[in-house]
């Protein structure tokens, strides 16, 4: 018997939706303020600890700090906006919004930040040392940017990365990072929900990959699956990811991904080799390159 615990402590839960109304498949706008404080009940039951936020999540960190101003069982992590001239100013909001003296992590939201302006990676260093976060890195989207911070021996504790069954350009990074002791957090697990989305329903932009679509229902028809069990077995079952993170548009999202993980047992006796899944076009695995 696999341990369902093991597999549930890798999860982690995307907040985009506390705060805007986001992903390709969500049809019902916002998470209410009920449903949030029903999810985090629920979370903090079953042993799920990290929340990831940010600053360009609308009203997220908000919405995050009423529900646990009270409650230190989560680690959050939360990135500063984009174009920022001041961490120090925007670490302060992000406490005040999360009720907080400090938090788990604090990353880059936007690579293209740090690029123009390196130096903030010093500041941001500084805050660190004051004890107001506990771990620094990046969210990053291409493999070349990680590339570069390797060149520059930039020493960070954190990533924040996509990875799918169709994304999975950062894989051959997996075990270096490892290796160096940097937290992997995984978004994108269901690629905004791309892999439960019906032929009818998508734009011909995703023609070319249809096929693969189709292929995925159809193992999950096959062997009684849920639509969402083989992505997200996918990801969590890689030993390399120490969290998955999930956005939820209500709790039946967090109460169907927690069923789900009951079936990973019958998985992995299956077997199944999911390589086949693996996507190269990036107008496909980048949800900001999608055309309506």
């Amino acid at each position: 018997m696999i341990s369902s615990n093991k597999y549930i402590q890798k999860l982690g839960i995307g907040t985009v939706q506390f705060g805007l109304d986001y992903g390709i498949s969500n049809n019902t706008g916002k998470v209410s303020q009920e449903e949030v404080s029903q999810i985090l009940q629920l979370a903090k039951k079953k042993g799920i600890s990290y929340l990831d936020t940010a600053r360009a999540y609308g009203d997220s960190e908000q919405v995050v700090g009423q529900n646990i101003s009270t409650d230190n069982s989560f680690k959050i992590v939360s990135k500063f906006s984009p174009n920022t001239q001041n961490i120090q100013q925007e670490i302060e909001t992000s406490l005040r919004h999360l009720q907080a003296d400090s938090i788990y992590a604090y990353l880059f939201h936007d690579y293209d930040t740090f690029i123009k302006s390196p130096s903030l990676w010093e500041e941001l260093k500084d805050i660190k040392s004051q004890g107001k976060v506990k771990k620094i890195g990046f969210s990053l989207y291409y493999p070349s940017q990680l590339e570069t911070l390797f060149e520059k021996n930039i020493d960070f504790d954190i990533l924040q990365l996509p990875y799918n069954l169709f994304d999975r350009r950062f894989e051959s990074y997996f075990e270096k990072l490892n290796s160096k002791n940097v937290e992997i957090h995984i978004r994108s697990v269901f690629l905004q929900g791309l892999f439960f989305m019906n032929k009818k329903d998508l734009s011909s932009h995703f023609d070319s990959s249809l096929e693969k679509l189709s292929h995925l229902h159809t193992l999950a028809e096959k062997y009684n699956l849920q639509k969402a069990t083989l992505p997200l077995f996918f990801v969590l079952n890689n030993p390399n990811i120490d969290i998955a993170l999930l956005g939820l548009s209500g709790i039946s999202d967090l109460e169907q991904n927690l069923s789900i993980i009951e079936e990973f047992e019958k998985i992995e006796k299956l077997e199944l080799d999911l390589s086949s899944f693996k996507e190269e076009k990036e107008e496909i695995i980048l949800p900001f390159l999608w055309k309506k």
